[in-house]
């Protein structure tokens, strides 16, 4: 499987065990694609990770999210099962990392640090407890029924210092549209598309994850591209134009703007 090998080899070139929790810890909201973009324009926390459990099919199949509201707001991250059987060792990395990732979108979705009030996590890790208390500044326990951070239940109504209604609207519509156009292209390029923004939340990767993902060779895929016209840089310029227009149609953003997404 294509996410076991890329995990692997991570692991392996690193060489470091904590490897997901440290690059969580640097990730965006970005890495989400387009569904980064409609967090940041939410108008406070429960809007912003709502969207995320309503369109988590366009980011990824491996790792899923669930959340629930109440005097406590707890994340809870699931594992594939068929990742979790081939590979227990990058499914733990792979939830780690998204767990990480949480206390960077939480600073910069509302620019303050705000930590949880505990985290439980489903197996048992090489790492010592100490490891994780550290970077998530609060008790760790582990062989739990789910894999999930909890904070203060307040928190979930912290308004982002990013909302915008009119970006908010333009990235819900081209995540419904793309949603819906799922599966319906035959030609090559527009599968890819499909791929991309489904799986990879429209963030453009290496033509060789892309190819890995679609479990094709990186030849075959720079030549069903090429039978079609196009090329792996001209699709991802293409991309990002549709992006570009789309929003410079459906909101009041500035070009500037625009050209920094």
């Amino acid at each position: 499987k294509p996410i076991v090998g890329l995990w692997t080899e991570v692991i392996a070139s690193t060489r470091d065990p904590a490897f997901a929790l440290h690059i969580g810890q640097a990730n965006n909201p970005a890495v989400f694609g387009a569904l980064g973009y409609l967090m940041q324009s939410c108008r406070n926390i429960r809007e912003a990770y709502s969207e995320v459990v309503k369109f988590q099919q366009t980011v990824s199949g491996w790792i899923s999210y669930e959340v629930v509201f109440g005097k406590e707001l707890e994340l809870i991250f699931k594992v594939h099962p068929l990742w979790k059987e081939a590979s227990p060792e990058t499914a733990r990395q792979g939830v780690e990392m998204a767990i990480g990732g949480v206390l960077n979108y939480f600073y910069i979705l509302t620019g303050t640090r705000r930590y949880p009030l505990r985290a439980e996590l489903a197996y048992q890790s090489p790492l010592p407890g100490s490891k994780y208390e550290q970077i998530l500044k609060c008790p760790v326990s582990f062989g739990k029924t789910h894999n999930r951070v909890i904070f203060e239940g307040a928190l979930a109504d912290m308004p982002l210092i990013s909302a915008d209604e009119s970006l908010y609207a333009s990235f819900a519509k081209i995540l419904r549209d793309k949603c819906a156009a799922s599966g319906q292209s035959a030609r090559f390029s527009e599968q890819v598309k499909t791929v991309i923004t489904r799986d990879f939340g429209g963030k453009i990767p290496s033509l060789e994850i892309i190819a890995a993902h679609m479990n094709v060779s990186d030849r075959s895929f720079q030549r069903r591209l090429q039978q079609e016209g196009g090329t792996d840089r001209a699709l991802a310029a293409e991309m990002k134009k549709e992006l570009a227009v789309n929003l410079l149609q459906h909101t009041d953003a500035t070009v500037y703007a625009i050209s920094e997404v």
